[in-house]
């Protein structure tokens, strides 16, 4: 993607309505020309101005922006992936096979306790 310079792109215009006001152009102007350069004169004017109303964000600073974004949702992606992984530890270390419905129950709801708590915390 390239970017247009808005700085030159304003002095490129104010050198036009330079040049028309001055009446510096290949024809004289008369009659009905002269009223068309008075109007696109005033039309260049609008233009600039409507130029001046955009907010010119700098290349870099759009690229860092990018950048953090890319960042935080990296990082939300391995903070989910650690508490997945916490969880499932403790789901397979501390269950056995001899454990009574009402024990699976129980350590069931205290393994989603403490999923709710990492997510709360982090």
């Amino acid at each position: 993607m390239k970017l247009i310079d808005k700085a030159a792109v304003v002095a490129e215009l104010e050198d036009w309505r330079d040049k028309i006001k001055k009446g510096i152009l290949t024809i004289p102007l008369t009659g009905s020309d002269r009223a068309y350069a008075t109007f696109e004169y005033e039309i260049l004017g609008k233009v600039r101005d409507f130029l001046d109303t955009l907010e010119v964000k700098e290349v870099d600073e759009i690229i860092k922006n990018a950048e953090d974004h890319a960042y935080f949702a990296g990082s939300e992606n391995t903070r989910e992936k650690l508490i997945d992984k916490a969880c499932k530890w403790w789901e397979d270390e501390l269950s056995y096979p001899s454990m009574t419905p009402e024990e699976i129950k129980w350590y069931k709801s205290k393994v989603r306790k403490f999923r709710k708590a990492m997510e709360d915390e982090t």
